[in-house]
């Protein structure tokens, strides 16, 4: 478990990073930058059959695994575009209250931003572009899947579907892309990401234990415009993973290579990865890739397809790398300009690599029906279900969650 000193580090790391790109917006100049400030609030009433996220048989006797549970939810959202370059932030604050749980009750905050520097590091090298951006979450329930019609800015590598129970928990993402214009359509381009997650004292003992993780990877290589519409990179892939707290150091390494076309249409956009990592200890070669689609149609707005199979730490029940397999779909459709429903579906398969010894199989699913009562007002009615099974070293460890929601919001655009 994270000390007092390594979360007060890892913290700083994260407030450094949105520090950047929060200067980036105000050093903007005013007469070139416009910004919008959209603030929110939510109050939501939920019941939840699961309120630990754990199997029921790990949870103490006399302890109701079910609850109400009363929400207020705040956010603010900071966008400053210009001629080459934007910054946007988003910043959310939640409380959370149980009626027969009030030792649970909890704040959790969530940070996301992101700066497209294009403008500013052109002045020093032409024609160059460099984006930033950063995702910092404090929560009790570090979610399994992602939730929301929005992703994060930044990919987080500890979300890939396994769903740990309740305990106090610190991740962060930065990541730096930049690409130099070489000649006419060809680009080198070059990625960097560094990701943590630390873990406080359980809030139930179950002898299954958390392993603080730092993750760096970057890549690099050549990209290729076949036309205004169509994208091909080339890319040297490399990541270093160790583990915090496991009684002796351990870490594993990836090294590979991987191929990536895109396809943008006015309605759509899709996007195809293959390639194959060696992981280190063991020098096994595994493939990895992704394929993803979104689309806007008139009366749906937004559908989206992913499928991602990569070499991730695995940080619950034990440490080390895992191969994780995930699909997800989600989608919005609009019965009118007040009335409209969004859904998602998940499924995970992760295994532990080189040797399986754990497996984890996990599914998520949610439904929601928002209908706006005016232009700042809305109501929403949602659903969300979630089992995640898995077998670690032999040992079961089942959870299965039901949960309702009904939330009032405002938004002021």
């Amino acid at each position: 478990m994270a000390t007092v000193r390594e979360v007060i580090s890892a913290t700083s790391v994260a407030v450094t990073m949105l520090l950047i790109i929060f200067w980036d917006m105000v050093t903007s100049s005013p007469a070139k930058a416009e910004l919008r400030l959209i603030p929110s609030i939510s109050l939501s009433e939920r019941y939840d059959t699961n309120i630990f996220y754990a199997p029921t048989e790990l949870i103490p006797k006399g302890v109701k695994r079910d609850d109400f549970a009363t929400i207020l939810g705040t956010q603010l959202q900071l966008f400053e575009s210009r001629r080459d370059g934007y910054t946007k932030i988003t910043a959310g604050l939640t409380g959370t209250g149980y009626a027969n749980n009030p030792a649970l009750n909890y704040v959790a905050t969530q940070v996301d931003g992101v700066a497209k520097l294009d403008d500013l590091i052109g002045q020093l090298v032409d024609g160059a572009r460099l984006t930033l951006a950063d995702n910092f979450r404090y929560t009790p329930q570090p979610p399994g899947f992602l939730a929301g019609d929005k992703a994060p800015s930044v990919t987080d590598p500890f979300i890939r579907g396994i769903q740990v129970y309740r305990a106090n928990s610190i991740t962060n993402t930065f990541s730096a892309a930049a690409a130099y214009p070489v000649a006419r359509g060809l680009d080198l381009r070059g990625d960097y990401a560094f990701s943590f997650i630390r873990f406080g004292t359980p809030q139930i003992g179950t002898g299954i234990g958390f392993f603080d993780t730092n993750v760096h990877s970057w890549s690099v290589g050549p990209g290729f415009r076949i036309s205004d519409h169509q994208n091909f990179n080339i890319s040297y892939l490399s990541s270093k993973t160790d583990f915090v707290g496991t009684g002796s150091r351990f870490e594993f390494e990836t090294r590979g290579l991987a191929a990536e076309y895109q396809i943008r249409a006015p309605t759509w956009t899709a996007k195809a990865n293959i390639g194959a990592n060696v992981l280190d200890p063991g020098d096994r070669i595994f493939p990895i890739g992704s394929l993803s689609l979104t689309g806007k149609f008139p009366q749906i707005p937004t559908v989206q397809v992913m499928l991602t199979r990569t070499v991730a730490p695995l940080f619950f029940g034990t440490f080390g790398a895992m191969i994780s397999n995930v699909v997800s779909v989600s989608s919005q459709y609009d019965f009118s300009r007040v009335l409209s429903m969004t859904g998602s579906a998940n499924y995970a398969i992760n295994e532990s690599a080189p040797i399986k010894t754990t497996t984890f199989k996990s599914v998520g699913t949610s439904a929601a029906l928002t209908y706006k009562l005016t232009r700042t007002w809305a109501t929403t009615l949602s659903y969300e279900y979630s089992k995640l099974d898995g077998d670690l070293q032999g040992q079961p460890y089942v959870v299965d969650r039901h949960a309702t929601m009904f939330s009032l919001t405002a938004r002021w655009p």
